[in-house]
C-alpha cells in the first residue's frame, strides 16, 4: 500500500496517496491537516492502520468547488452534477453556464483573495447583449484573459533590481483588458486630432486654433486649449469614411473625450466573429492599438459595456466591434474632469442588482419559451404520425 507524498508548487498542493495523484488549491489549514495524516501513515504499524489514515486523507484531496465558488459571491451557483457555474439571483439560476476559461479566471481570483464581483457584473452585462451567441461568449471570455508583457518594464526591473529575466517578465505581464468595478471593459482607441474646421459663417476650411508668430523668427505656433475635452479627433484609420456615429448628440465622424460614441442601430455593426475590417465602431486591447499608433496619432482610454459588443474576431488582432463606447481619457493630455466607470455605467449597486434580476429572468423566459415551442412541435409530429 503506497504512502502519502506532499509537495507545494505555487498556490497548489500536489502529491499522491495509495497510488492516486491529486492537486488542490493551497490552504494553510488544509496543508497542516495533510502533513499530520502523512506523519500518522508513516508511523502506522499495520496495513489496517494505514488504510484508516488514507480514508481520512482522501476527502482532503477533493476540492469543494461548490463551497469555494458560492462562498465567493452570493450571485454564483455551482451545479455539482454537471460541474458548471451559473449566475443566480433570488434562487433563480440563469440557463447560461459560465465558460470554462471564465471560471478559471474566477477561481484564480478567489485563490488570490480578489473580489469577484466585477467579473460577475461583467457576465451579467454580457448576458444582456442581444447579439450574444455561445461562440461569441467563448471568444469574449478568451479575449478578457489575454495578457501583455511590457518588455521595457521587465528590462528596467532586471537592471535596477538584479532579478532574473523569468521573474522580471512575470512581474511585467498583465491582463490587456481590465474589468472595472461596474463590469465594463477598459479598452483603447487610436485617433488623429482635427486641427482644422469649417468656418460656421463662410464655410471655409480654416485652422481650428489661433496662430501666433514669433516676431524675430517668424515661427508659427497655435494657441491650443489646455484641456483635452476641448480638442476634436477623428478615427485614425477610417477618418470620415464609413457610417456616421453619434458623439454625444452630434452625428458625424468625430471623437471627443468625455462623450459617449454610438451608432444609431445594430444594423450598422457587422456581428460576425469570422471577419475583420468591416462596419462597426472599432476599439481594442494593447495588441490592437500597436498596429495603428504612429506619428500624429492619439490614443484614448475607452469604456465598453459588453452588452454593446457586436463581434470579437478571433484573428489575433485584438480588435472588438461595438455599437457604443465611451472615451474617458487620452494618453499625454490633461482632462478637466474625472470620468469614472460608474458615470458611464450609470449604475448604483442597487441598480445593478435589478439588472442582474432582469438578465436572469430574460434568460429563464427564453428557456421556457423554447420548451413550450418544443412541446408544441412534438404534439404536431405526433398528430402527423397518427
Amino acid at each position: 500500500m503506497s504512502m502519502i507524498t506532499l509537495n507545494v508548487t505555487g498556490d497548489v498542493i500536489t502529491g499522491s496517496y495509495d497510488g492516486k495523484n491529486f492537486g488542490v488549491g493551497y490552504d494553510e489549514k488544509l496543508y497542516k491537516q495533510m502533513l499530520k495524516l502523512q506523519a500518522q501513515a508513516e508511523k502506522a504499524t499495520s496495513v489496517a492502520a494505514v488504510k484508516k489514515v488514507l480514508e481520512k486523507f482522501a476527502p482532503l484531496t477533493v476540492e469543494d468547488f461548490k463551497s469555494t465558488i458560492e462562498g465567493a459571491s452570493e450571485y454564483l451557483h455551482f451545479n455539482q452534477k454537471t460541474g458548471e457555474t451559473f449566475i443566480k439571483f433570488n434562487k433563480v439560476v440563469s440557463n447560461v453556464p459560465l465558460p470554462s476559461q471564465f471560471v478559471d479566471r474566477l477561481n484564480e481570483s478567489i485563490e488570490k483573495g480578489i473580489d469577484v464581483l466585477p467579473m460577475v457584473k461583467f457576465f451579467i452585462r454580457t448576458l444582456r447583449n442581444p447579439k450574444l451567441t455561445p461562440t461569441k461568449l467563448d471568444n469574449l471570455c478568451t479575449y478578457i484573459n489575454q495578457t501583455y508583457m511590457d518588455s521595457g518594464y521587465a528590462e528596467e526591473l532586471m537592471k535596477e533590481h538584479g532579478i532574473s529575466l523569468e521573474v522580471a517578465q512575470a512581474r511585467a505581464t498583465r491582463i490587456q483588458t481590465p474589468i472595472t468595478n461596474e463590469g465594463l471593459l477598459q479598452t483603447y482607441k487610436v485617433s488623429r486630432e482635427k486641427t482644422r474646421k469649417f468656418d460656421k459663417d463662410t464655410g471655409e476650411y480654416i485652422d481650428r486654433y489661433k496662430a501666433t508668430f514669433d516676431e524675430e523668427t517668424g515661427l508659427k505656433t497655435y494657441d491650443k486649449p489646455e484641456f483635452v475635452e476641448d480638442l476634436v479627433f477623428e478615427p485614425a484609420v477610417q477618418g470620415t469614411s464609413g457610417d456616421a456615429f453619434f458623439c454625444g448628440n452630434k452625428e458625424g465622424h468625430i471623437i471627443k473625450v468625455g462623450e459617449t460614441h454610438k451608432l444609431a442601430d445594430w444594423s450598422q455593426v457587422d456581428c460576425r466573429d469570422t471577419v475583420s475590417c468591416v462596419k462597426g465602431l472599432h476599439v481594442g486591447n494593447l495588441d490592437y492599438i500597436r498596429g495603428y499608433q504612429g506619428q500624429g496619432t492619439v490614443t484614448h482610454n475607452v469604456f465598453v459595456d459588453p452588452m454593446y459588443i457586436g463581434a470579437v474576431p478571433h484573428d489575433g488582432t485584438g480588435v472588438i466591434r461595438t455599437k457604443e463606447y465611451m472615451v474617458y481619457d487620452t494618453f499625454e493630455h490633461v482632462t478637466k474632469s474625472l470620468y469614472r466607470s460608474s458615470t458611464y455605467a450609470a449604475q448604483t449597486d442597487a441598480e445593478w442588482k435589478e439588472m442582474l434580476k432582469e438578465a436572469v429572468k430574460e434568460n429563464k423566459e427564453f428557456v421556457d419559451a423554447a420548451k413550450k415551442q418544443a412541446a408544441e412541435t412534438n404534439e404536431q409530429l405526433e398528430s402527423l404520425t397518427i
